[in-house]
């Protein structure tokens, strides 16, 4: 049989024909989408030539299954989003804006950006910070206090895991550096919802590992461990 020889389905949402919908994840029976559409022409209004030069824009939705509930979290705008990550109370998301003004989205844009969350109930947005000068590549994990993502490409051979503390502003880093001081490392929730940092060392000063173990870190203790600035 065929996935889409189904029957007996709902639809809970639709788009336009110009428009894609991509599933995000559910939050007590909240399913969070986007839609993103083609741009045929800049944010000044002119026709884009150069179909390489056509980019997209994105927004945000969400679907209470119980009762089929369907809300626009973040409308379309003079932006793009990239990436997003979603918590108990909020659902956090970059924001790729024309930063030299010139009308169009492109590749140099979605190095930098700007962080935002929404509260989902209240629909309230808040700028967090600007992802410059860290190039944004995914989330590892945000609650209320705190966002995790990875920066990749800033420093030759490293992956920098980036830390920011919504209360006080700043900010701290871990290196991770290729075959050289390399750990595999995973974020995880533990039965508390709280993160739990795991890594594994695979290079140490440029010596592979002969003995692999794998270390966890509470997130207390990580916190408390980085060096804030």
């Amino acid at each position: 049989m065929k996935l889409s020889d189904l029957k007996m389905f709902q639809t809970i949402i639709t788009a336009s024909p110009n428009e894609e919908i991509h599933i995000l994840d559910e939050h007590e029976g909240t399913y969070f989408l986007t839609k993103t559409r083609i741009k045929t022409e800049d944010f000044k209004g002119n026709k884009i030539e150069d179909i390489e030069n056509k980019f997209r824009v994105t927004s945000i939705w969400s679907v209470n299954i119980t009762d089929g509930q369907i809300r626009k979290i973040t409308p379309y705008g003079d932006f793009d989003i990239n990436d997003v990550y979603i918590t108990a109370n909020y659902l956090y998301f970059v924001k790729i804006t024309d930063a030299d003004h010139d009308g169009l989205l492109l590749e140099e844009d979605y190095q930098g950006g700007e962080l935002w969350r929404v509260h989902w109930q209240t629909l309230d947005h808040t700028l967090c910070f600007n992802i410059r000068p860290y190039n944004f590549h995914r989330f590892l994990t945000a609650n209320d206090n705190y966002v995790v993502f990875v920066s990749e490409d800033r420093i030759p051979d490293v992956t920098e895991v980036v830390f920011y503390d919504l209360n006080t502003k700043r900010f701290a880093v871990l290196n991770n550096v290729y075959d050289y001081d390399w750990c595999d490392f995973r974020l995880v929730d533990d039965k508390k919802g709280e993160p739990v940092f795991l890594f594994q060392k695979k290079y140490s000063e440029g010596v592979m590992q002969d003995a692999p173990c794998v270390n966890l870190v509470t997130w207390p203790d990580l916190i408390a461990q980085l060096d804030w600035e």
